[in-house]
Parts: structure tokens; C-alpha cells; sequence
């Protein structure tokens, strides 16, 4: 009776273990359908766009000769479409690394001043058009991360911050000291978000969502920041207020533990 109760208990354990695996082979699925969309439209799109631009502007020279108003804006969205390819491949390329290659976080030293300048630069451009004031108050610290994840999550939100923050509005970029980690909070003043779509932001693989001003994205970002952040130990979280009433990611980085 006492080994029936044993072998009842072990089939029940392996039977929960094979529902977790299965949960998890389930969105690791559907993140995978998620990326052949973007990698058969989101990724194309771009290239496409930026060369027309490319083309246009070439046309341009050859027939005028000289630098115009609208060979410059074809210029600034192909350089945008350009910028915004840049970040969807390596998001893939960290991401699929981690996940297929079985690729380790590797923790390095670096000022957390320069890398969050550096990281958001590419992005200013978007900002300059919409007008948006970016406050930074980050002050020489230092952290121990892994870089490229680091970068990424930062990028991510930052655009995100850009994405749907509205003409003329604001976001700030904030680091902070405290006893166990170091944390870095992007916020904006943009179109926020309910409670209900806090809890669930980070498993919304493929949703489309469009910015302010229609700006598309690929809707793989921030599960791809959640995936890569869990690995490297880095903790995201994010607040708001309500929808209208902005929003507030807060990326915390451990302190390196004195030897």
C-alpha cells in the first residue's frame, strides 16, 4: 500500500512537471510565431522603406543637383527606419542567442552614465521631431551587468517611452543609489496604461499597439527584455497611473556583492 502511495505521488509530481513544461513550450511557441511574422514583414518593411527614401533621394541629386527640403526629410526616415532595424535585429540576435545557443549573461564593469547616454543617442532624432524634452539626471555610477542586455532593455523602454509619449511632452531618466541595487526609472508624461494591461505588458507577444503619432512597433520588445533581464539577474517593473496619466519602468541592477 505504502509503495502504491509512492509510485501515486512520483506519476503525480512527473505529470506536474510535464503541465510546466508544456505551459512554457507553449509560449516559447508562441513567441517563435511571433518572430517568423516580424522576421516576414517587420524586418522587410524597413529595408524597404529606407531604400525607396535612398532611391528617391539619388534621383534627386542626378536631376536637380542640388540638396532640397524633401531629399532631407526622405534622408531623416530612412536614417529613422534604419535606426529602428538596428534595434529589432539585435533584439532577435541577443534573444535567439540566449534562447537557441544557450548563450550566458556575461557581467562586466561600466559606468552607468555613459552606457545609458551612448545606449539612447541613435534615439534623439525621434525626440527632436516630436519635440520631446528628455531630462537626464544619471550621475557617475557604477555597475556590474551584462552590457548587451543591459543596452537593450534600456533601448527598449526608452523608445517605448518616445513611441507613446505625445508632441511636446516629456521624459525623464533617473538613476538611483540604494542599499542592495542600483536602479535606473525611465519615465513620460504619455498615454499610460490600465492595471490590468500592467500585469499582463510583459507576455503581450505581437501586440501592435501604434505611437502618438502612428509610429509602428514589432510587439516583441518588452517579453524580450522580461526573457533576457530574468537571465541576467536584472529586475524590470513598471507603474502608472491610469491611461492619459503616463508611465514609469524601473530597471534595478543588483550591487556586486565585496568579496
Amino acid at each position: 500500500m505504502e509503495n502504491k502511495e509512492k509510485d501515486l505521488e512520483k506519476i503525480m509530481a512527473e505529470n506536474q512537471q510535464l503541465r510546466v513544461e508544456n505551459i512554457q513550450n507553449t509560449l516559447i511557441i508562441k513567441k517563435f510565431k511571433s518572430l517568423a511574422r516580424v522576421l516576414s514583414h517587420d524586418l522587410r518593411s524597413p529595408i524597404a522603406s529606407s531604400i525607396t527614401c535612398l532611391e528617391l533621394c539619388l534621383e534627386m541629386i542626378k536631376e536637380e543637383n542640388v540638396v532640397n527640403k524633401d531629399m532631407t526629410m526622405f534622408l531623416s526616415m530612412a536614417a529613422e527606419q534604419n535606426r529602428n532595424l538596428l534595434v529589432l535585429v539585435d533584439n532577435l540576435l541577443i534573444w535567439s542567442r540566449m534562447q537557441i545557443d544557450g548563450l550566458q549573461p556575461k557581467q562586466e564593469k561600466m559606468d552607468l552614465k555613459n552606457i545609458i547616454a551612448d545606449t539612447i543617442s541613435p534615439c534623439m532624432l525621434s525626440c527632436l521631431s516630436k519635440g520631446i524634452n528628455v531630462r537626464f539626471d544619471v550621475t557617475d555610477i557604477s555597475v556590474v551587468t551584462d552590457k548587451s542586455i543591459f543596452q537593450l532593455i534600456i533601448r527598449n523602454l526608452f523608445t517605448n517611452a518616445v513611441k507613446f509619449t505625445p508632441k511636446n511632452g516629456n521624459i525623464t531618466i533617473v538613476a538611483q543609489k540604494h542599499d542592495d541595487h542600483v536602479s535606473v526609472v525611465i519615465t513620460d508624461n504619455g498615454i499610460g496604461m490600465t492595471q490590468e494591461k500592467i500585469k499582463k505588458i510583459f507576455e503581450s507577444v505581437g501586440d501592435l499597439s501604434r505611437g502618438t503619432e502612428g509610429e509602428k512597433g514589432t510587439g516583441l520588445g518588452l517579453s524580450i527584455c522580461q526573457d533576457l533581464a530574468e537571465k541576467a539577474g536584472i529586475l524590470i517593473s513598471v507603474d502608472s497611473e491610469g491611461e492619459g496619466k503616463g508611465s514609469s519602468f524601473t530597471v534595478s541592477l543588483p550591487k556586486q556583492k565585496k568579496k
